[in-house]
């Protein structure tokens, strides 16, 4: 999981917004990315924010291009296992977990 901040903080002064805002802005971010431990990606504008997600769509395809289906099933299997092990926990989040850990991959 990544947020994307996309704008110049430096521009927020010519916007007329207050020194309190800004300061929170700048905070949050920071908080996001050092303390709760998520990526922030930060952009200028709308044309670098294309640019940074074409840069990320071909890592992550070239990432997983060598991978088969049976690399897959065996990621997802070995997902399972470290997950709940054997029994109803594996059975029932098993097939669910596979189509939402397919979508949290995208």
């Amino acid at each position: 999981l990544a947020y994307l901040v996309e704008g110049d903080f430096r521009a927020l002064d010519q916007w007329g917004t207050n020194e309190a805002t800004i300061k929170a802005i700048k905070s949050a971010t920071v908080q996001t990315e050092i303390f709760d431990g998520f990526q922030v990606f930060r952009s200028m504008d709308l044309k670098e924010t294309f640019d940074l997600f074409g840069r990320l769509t071909v890592a992550v395809a070239e990432r997983y291009a060598r991978l088969t289906s049976a690399d897959s099933a065996a990621t997802a299997a070995a997902d399972a296992e470290a997950r709940g092990g054997n029994g109803g926990g594996s059975a029932n989040g098993g097939g669910n977990r596979s189509g939402g850990g397919g979508g949290g991959s995208q």
